[in-house]
């Protein structure tokens, strides 16, 4: 049966390296013909040494290295018997380390990816070899090829033990890796509160350096929703309104990103709820395409940019809501007008096509046609728990009362009723339960449009032809034709 650690690809000597046999590889080295640092095609192109570093037999390794083994070899995965060492499980990787770097194995040799053994020891949280390796002078600050250092790595994988001891030797706090972003913007992303401390409170690390983006730590803290760092930098001076490359302040990413509780810290910090991003989107808009009612609430009770309109054809927030309005959005819709907002703005009444389907630009558009099957919007209710089956209309009056509520509120808000909104009305089966709570379209239609109603309503014929029928001027059937 073989041995679960074999290659069965390897030769010889590849076997007892693996296996840490010493004595057989001085016999076979003494009996057999063969390469000391003969490649293994199937195992990265590793040398014998390259495998007895990377299993950490420490006696193996002196045999090979005393006969002779090139101790800086390169293997396919760009690292070397120090850098495989410098990834070992203490107490193996202090030892093995000690013995390469005694017998001229370079610190500081860099593969053609970057990487060096001080970077993998910072990667693997070898603080032994860390200190090994300064002591022999390893460059504190050299890069891997995606130019993070020694600290970024350290930052990233959560060893505080070692990002102090890399600190207190001079590594640069405010390196840049190819992202523009530093130890303390990498620790931020993490959410590593204690390393974020370290940095900023005892290495004075700049909280409000930018990535490649213009995101600062605080604003990256706000995209991965960790609360006590944000917390942390809003009290050490981070810039609470700084914005992004794309505009967006922390308040906008939290509002995308994080419970209502962060965003109240943002803003009892200052931070503003009527700026815009790029997209002249204020937090409210964030928040309504996030689905954020709890955040809505809070905006709404200090946001004064209530009809800000984005460049997607100066679409309001409370036009942004209803064209993606569903039961569980009602509420925040309700909110919305409840606050303020223009209901007019940004909706012509027109009617447009798409594709097959006819639309009228209008909020009510959007409350009809989620509402359009009667049977789609029981269902809707009964997922959000809304449903009772006792109810002899087969809606509960909880549910329902909230469209209807809804649509008083529009209404009551000032909302400019015209023709196309009448005929939605007429069409819809809602029609019903709103004229039994009081709210009747027509009440609040230009006489004009009330006109045409009630010709078609008469006459059960479509409004042209029912026009002809009536006993009127010309000039007046054009009126109420065209008008």
């Amino acid at each position: 049966m073989p041995f679960p650690n074999v290659d069965l690809r390897d030769n010889c000597l590849h076997y007892a390296a693996r296996l840490g046999k010493t004595c057989l590889i001085e016999i076979i080295l003494d009996t057999v013909k063969i390469e000391i640092d003969s490649r293994n095609p199937n195992d990265d192109l590793n040398t014998a040494l390259c495998i007895a570093c990377d299993a950490g037999w420490l006696d193996t390794a002196k045999v090979l290295i005393s006969r002779g083994s090139k101790i800086n070899y390169e293997n396919a995965k760009h690292k070397t018997p120090l850098i495989l060492a410098s990834e070992l499980i203490y107490p193996y990787d202090f030892q093995m380390s000690k013995l390469l770097i005694s017998n001229g194995a370079l610190v500081n040799y860099q593969t053609t990816n970057g990487n060096t053994a001080l970077l993998s020891a910072a990667k693997f949280g070898n603080p032994e070899v860390i200190n090994l390796l300064l002591k022999a002078n390893s460059n504190i600050n050299s890069k891997f090829s995606d130019g993070a250092t020694a600290l970024m790595r350290a930052c990233y994988y959560n060893y505080p033990e070692i990002v102090d001891l890399l600190l207190v030797s001079n590594a640069d706090v405010e390196a840049r890796n190819k992202r523009n972003e530093t130890a303390l913007y990498i620790a931020a992303y993490r959410g590593y509160l204690e390393i974020v401390k370290i940095l900023v409170l005892k290495y004075k690390a700049d909280v409000n350096s930018e990535d490649i983006d213009g995101d600062t730590p605080l604003a990256v803290a706000c995209y991965e929703d960790k609360p006590v760092v944000v917390k942390f930098l809003l009290e050490n001076g981070g810039l609470v309104n700084k914005k992004g490359i794309r505009g967006d302040t922390p308040l906008h990413i939290a509002v995308a990103n994080c419970p209502n509780e962060v965003v109240k810290m943002l803003l009892n910090n200052g931070a503003d709820p009527n700026m815009i991003n790029n997209d002249q989107e204020t937090p409210l808009h964030i928040a309504i395409r996030h689905n954020q009612p709890e955040i809505l609430k809070t905006l709404l009770k200090i946001t004064k940019n209530l009809d800000q309109g984005s460049i997607y054809n100066c679409r309001t927030a409370f036009k942004c809501l209803m064209e993606t309005l569903s039961i569980e959005k009602i509420k925040m819709a309700c909110d919305l007008v409840r606050s303020g907002c223009d209901v007019n703005k940004s909706f012509t009444s027109q009617v447009y096509h798409r594709g097959y389907e006819v639309y009228v630009d209008s909020p009510f558009e959007y409350i009809f046609r989620m509402a359009k099957s009667k049977f789609r919007f029981v269902q809707q209710i009964n997922l959000f728990g809304e449903f009772d089956m006792g109810d002899e209309y087969g809606l509960s009056c909880t549910a329902l009362s909230l469209i209807i509520n809804l649509i008083s509120l529009i209404v009551k808000a000032g909302y400019r009723i015209m023709r196309n909104d009448l005929n939605l009305y007429e069409n819809s089966w809602l029609k019903e339960y709103l004229d039994r709570y009081g709210i009747r379209f027509k009440s609040v239609c230009s006489l004009c449009d009330l006109s045409r109603l009630k010709i078609r309503e008469c006459l059960k014929k479509p409004l042209d032809e029912s026009i002809e029928f009536l006993d009127l001027p010309e000039n007046l059937k054009m009126f109420l034709k065209f008008f």
